[in-house]
Order: C-alpha cells, then structure tokens, then sequence
C-alpha cells in the first residue's frame, strides 16, 4: 500500500503525540490520588486487542490508535468477533487474537478460502504473546510518588503472574496426549512458535526496520512465530530481532496475490507503544506492506475465533428484524404506527361535534341532566340524587325563597 504522501509519522502523529499520550495515561493513574481516592485496577483499562467498549478504547492493550493510523491513509475501519460471509467485502483483514493458542484449522481454511475468492486480499496475524500492561507498570516505578510507585510494583507483579499462568496454560494445551504425538496449539499452518526467555530486542533489521532508530524503540519478546516450513509458499521475512525471524509474510498462488503477514506480537501495534517513535514508525512501515483496499476488518476474538455461515449475530426467530433493510424499515413502521394510534385511538375517545343549542330553553337542561344521569348506569344512585332534591325543593326555607 504506497502511497507518494509525507510519511504517516509526521503527518498523523505529530512530535509531541507521545508527549500527550504519556500525560494522558499517567493522569488515568493519578487523577484518583489527586481526588481523595485511592488508585485501583480500574484506573487504568487493560482490555486486550479491541477498538471500542468499555476499558478497550483507552485501554493500554487497545488497537485504537493503529485504526486511525489505517483511517488516516483513507480507509474505513470495521470489526467484527466472526468470521462470516460478511469478511468477503473486506480487502484487509486485522487479526488481534486474545487466545495466545494458534488459530484453529477450521480459522486457517476460513481465511484461506477468503483470500482464495478475492484479488490482492492481506491478512495481518498478530500473536498474543504481549502485554502491555507490564511496560506500563514498569515506567511507573520510576515516578517519585511513593504511593503511585508502591501501587505500581503490585500491579506490575500482578501483571507479571497473570501472563506466566497464561504462558502455561498455553504449553499445557499443547502437550502430547496418551502417549500420541499431536501437533501443538501453539503451531498451525503458517508458523510454528519458539519461546525464549523474556528479552528485548538488540537488533532490529528487516523492511519493518526501515528508518527506526533503535534507542527510540522497544520490542521485547518472549515466544517467536516462524514460518512453517512443512507448507509450499513463498515467505519473506519482514522483521528480525536478534537475528531471529519476528514478522513474515506468505504468499500463494492460490490466493491470486493476496498474502498473509504473520507479527509474532504486538509489542509496536497496540496504543501504550505507540508511544515509542521507533515502534510508530515500524507501524507505518507494516501499513506500507498493505496493498490497496478502501475498507479494513479488526477481528476481535475472545478465545479462538467463530465461524459462522450467517451474518446473523443472534439465531433467535426475532433476529431478522435487525438486519437490513428491515432494520430500516420497521422503525418507520412502528412511528407511523403509534402516530396513528394516538391520532385514531386516544384515550376519551375522538372528540365530537355538536350543534350548539340555546341555554335558555330549559328542556335543553333537562335533556342534559337525563343523558348525564343514564351515563353513571346506576339506578339507585339516580334515586338518591332525585330524593335529595326533593328533599331540598320542598324545605320551608327553599320555599320562601321562591316565594
């Protein structure tokens, strides 16, 4: 995707955004302190991988500020959590993962039987293996707030659990069983995944590497994805760290020049790197790397990604009514409907139109009093009313008066 434009980080991200984005989310941490209150896990959103909801957008692990990197070169961001025939409009697809398992094989010929229906489709397949959160935390330790700095090495270790049980939960699902071998969940069709201990990257070398300095940067890694050897493609290696292989592409002949790029994580995607100048400029490089399309899909899986033969995002016999064109036209329906009802059927009734008749013919009055006595359908009530007045008409005082 080239484009003859100023380069995306000076043309999106001016200089200071990191200097913005920094106070942004050390105020998220601090604002708390300030008002009386003590800082908690919810003054600073952690949710994983996604573009909006609650704790996603300013998340430190959001996708937020790469979709307005996409926007910014004209394209219009979707998301969706399945893989339906709605991804066929898509000439791109985001693929942020909150399984840190590979993708299952009924996920791999999904995808590959949608770059298989198009022309120049890309995939970007970013691994789990990366929490923001914990670089987080670590800068954090340098503030000289003792309290903020305290609440930060809890959070930190915290972090730093959660992802080690993570890490091994992942190992475990991919252990042999009964004494068979079985390929692991940490390998499927486009790579195979290598971990190492906890390191950032020394080196940094590769079309991703393109202009970054790498003081400016950071990249720190713990599993690699590499190409999966055993399948015929052609793999260019984007990325290297170390000397070791950290962003690839494959291509197809069957995928009529689409291709699959595979990140092994998203240590210079997601919105807390993106502070980082270096990682801001190997996330314009990657966007370089994508062919033409005026519309892009984040797929934001919880575990492993659903697959689904209809757009429907709920089965139940109502569900037809919210999707196009009904989702249009029952509405309006249902506004000139009530209109009608209120016009129609008010609650006393429609008014009515009577000819005026002369106060001053008396039968009128008594005409009157008949059809108000006949409404209230109660012949004892009626007897009363009359007694009473008799009563009244024929007292020695009502008959002087008269008199």
């Amino acid at each position: 995707m080239k484009f003859d434009e100023p380069r995306l980080l000076e043309r999106v991200l001016p200089t200071d955004f990191a200097k913005r984005l920094a106070i942004a989310l050390l105020c998220a941490a601090v604002f708390p302190a300030m008002t009386g209150c003590d800082p908690r896990p919810t003054t600073v959103h952690t949710g994983y991988g996604r573009l909006t909801g609650s704790g996603y957008r300013t998340s430190v692990n959001g996708t937020r500020v790469f979709a307005n990197m996409l926007e910014s070169y004209g394209m219009k961001i979707d998301k969706h959590t399945r893989l339906t025939p709605r991804i066929d409009r898509y000439g791109t697809i985001v693929f942020f993962p909150e399984d840190r398992a590979a993708p299952s094989q009924e996920t791999v010929d999904r995808i590959e039987t949608w770059l298989s229906d198009g022309y120049s489709r890309t995939l970007v397949y970013v691994g789990r293996d990366f929490d923001a959160e914990i670089d987080y935390w670590k800068t954090m330790l340098d503030d000289p707030d003792e309290s903020l700095k305290s609440h930060a090495r809890r959070r930190l270790a915290r972090s730093m659990l959660a992802q080690d049980q993570a890490r091994l939960a992942r190992n475990e699902s991919g252990n042999t069983m009964g004494g068979s071998s079985q390929q692991a969940s940490t390998d499927c069709d486009w790579f195979r995944s290598t971990q190492f201990a906890d390191r950032s990257a020394a080196s940094l070398d590769g079309p991703l590497a393109r202009g970054v300095d790498l003081n400016t940067s950071h990249i720190p890694y713990h599993t690699l994805l590499s190409p999966n050897t055993s399948r015929q493609g052609n793999i260019e290696q984007l990325l290297t760290v170390d000397g070791e292989v950290f962003a690839f592409t494959i291509r197809r002949n069957e995928w009529n020049d689409g291709k699959i790029i595979v990140i092994s994580n998203a240590a210079f995607l997601l919105n807390y790197p993106l502070i980082n100048l270096g990682n801001r400029e190997m996330a314009g490089n990657l966007i370089d790397q994508l062919q033409y399309s005026n519309e892009a899909l984040f797929v934001e899986s919880g575990s492993d990604v659903q697959i689904s033969n209809s757009d429907y995002d709920n089965h139940n016999r109502w569900a037809w009514i919210t999707k196009p064109p009904l989702k249009y036209i029952v509405p309006q329906f249902l506004f000139w409907g009530i209109l009608f009802c209120f016009v129609f059927f008010p609650i006393f009734g429609r008014p009515r139109h009577h000819a005026r008749k002369s106060s001053t013919n008396f039968k009128h009055h008594v005409s009157a009093m008949g059809r108000l006595l006949l409404r209230t359908k109660s012949p004892s009530q009626v007897l009363k009313w009359i007694q009473d007045y008799q009563t009244r008409s024929s007292s020695p005082r009502n008959r002087r008066q008269d008199s």
